[in-house]
């Protein structure tokens, strides 16, 4: 057979690591769900991993092209890199393993792969993509590795170099500029860094809708190509959507999102892309008036978010919360309670007992209580007003929720809204965010 280097016998995903994880996920609430998904995606990784390996180093009477080990060798580094960093993160960051999984490099197209570009420095790529897990997951030494990577590639090996750009770009927005981002893109075609360009163009877009920048995204629409995977054209159905929503043109951005949930549904795409355009479109539903079509795009998100991560996921639970939001900012009371509570069950169970993402739950749990003075309701605010006393942060967070479930009732219950909106104003007052302390100021006195 044509030598392909001992470190491409075996994709490296056995028996042995499965265990590994089997055991690293008993340590957290969610983690047998969130192990069928993980498993799922590395067993299919892979078997396709293997099936290219087979074509590229197998019966060949050629040898096997430099990129096309390259594209190889870097899948494997990339798989590898995730599982490692699964077993050594914090409990609370395998909350994000699904989603490395899911962004893992496809092997099917290394047999194809151009080029004669290989990997020179094999433990220098193999940081790299311990740099990219430990960013999937929010590593606390995601920073350092890539500010350790960034010193050591400067110049030798450009793709390398980009990589570590869209990294920064990632963690640090403000620390690369658009311009350097769109050059590190350039850099980022080769098969040494796969999928790394499909990153940086991604990242693209969503700088370019913050800063409603039609001509920017028209570049990064470009640089992704017309052969764009069927969920990356989605993403950017998504950010024309929302471009326009920002513009005013409603009918536009909901004709877009209709075009993004049909190439986000199809079964190439996997769940958790399809799971973050239904949430990012409910999200832009949600910037219209209240009514059925919110409503029902968050029952389309919550429920794949459920197929995505698990319903004792944190994502499915808050997703589960948003839906109940929906429901009771358009008058719907009685059907938002289940959701809601569900939503915070689980929240309860598998998020720490200071985490903000309870407050919105704990928010709609005390107005959907007969009465805002009532026992039941005060308590279900003195657990969010225990999470707002960790930190200004927290506090400025728990005014957000208040704010938010008081606007969505305002036109049913004035007095209910009013009384959110003193809440809010305490909490803005605590936080120290005299900005937000003025807005809701004013919002109260319009209310008047």
């Amino acid at each position: 057979q044509p030598a392909c280097g001992d470190d491409l016998v075996h994709s490296g995903w056995d028996d042995v690591r499965q265990d590994e994880l089997r055991a690293r996920f008993a340590e957290v609430a969610f983690g047998e769900t969130t192990l069928v998904r993980v498993r799922e995606r590395l067993d299919r990784w892979s078997q396709r991993w293997d099936v290219a390996r087979s074509e590229i180093c197998g019966t060949s009477t050629t040898a096997p092209s430099a990129a096309a080990m390259a594209c190889l060798q870097a899948s494997k580094l990339a798989a590898t890199a995730v599982v490692a960093a699964c077993l050594d993160s914090e409990p609370a960051q395998l909350e994000h393993a699904v989603e490395a999984t899911a962004g893992l490099p496809d092997p099917t197209s290394c047999a194809t792969a151009t080029g004669e570009v290989g990997i020179d420095d094999l433990a220098l790529h193999r940081r790299l993509w311990e740099a990219v897990a430990a960013t999937a997951l929010g590593s606390a030494n995601a920073g350092a590795l890539v500010t350790a990577l960034r010193q050591q590639t400067a110049a030798q090996d450009p793709p390398m170099a980009a990589a570590t750009t869209v990294l920064l770009a990632t963690a640090q927005p403000d620390a690369v500029d658009d311009d350097a981002l769109l050059r590190a893109h350039a850099q980022l075609a080769g098969p040494s860094v796969p999928g790394l360009a499909e990153r940086a163009a991604l990242l693209g877009l969503e700088r370019a809708v913050s800063h409603r920048d039609a001509a920017r995204l028209d570049q990064w629409i470009a640089a992704l190509g017309p052969s764009a995977p069927r969920g990356a054209s989605a993403r950017i159905e998504v950010a024309r959507a929302d471009l326009a929503q920002r513009d005013g043109k409603m009918e536009e951005a909901s004709s877009r999102c209709r075009a993004a949930g049909e190439l986000a549904t199809d079964d190439s795409v996997d769940l958790v892309v399809t799971s973050q355009v239904a949430d990012a479109c409910a999200r832009l539903t949600s910037r219209g008036p209240a009514g059925p079509p919110v409503v029902s795009s968050w029952e389309f998100a919550a429920a794949i978010a459920e197929r995505a991560f698990g319903s004792d996921h944190p994502i499915a639970a808050r997703t589960r919360c948003d839906l109940g939001f929906a429901l009771v900012a358009s008058g719907r009371r009685d059907p938002a309670r289940p959701h809601v509570a569900l939503g915070f069950d689980v929240l309860r169970r598998v998020t720490p007992a200071n985490d903000p993402r309870r407050l919105l739950a704990l928010v709609l749990l005390a107005e959907l209580e007969p009465h805002m003075q009532t026992d039941a309701a005060r308590r279900w605010l003195s657990f969010a007003e225990s999470i707002a006393a960790t930190d200004a942060a927290h506090a400025n967070a728990y005014a957000q929720a208040l704010m938010e479930v008081g606007r969505a009732i305002a036109d049913e219950d004035v007095s209910r809204a009013q009384v959110l909106g003193e809440l809010a104003l305490g909490q803005a007052k605590r936080s120290g965010d005299q900005a937000f302390v003025e807005a809701i100021q004013r919002e109260l006195v319009r209310a008047e």
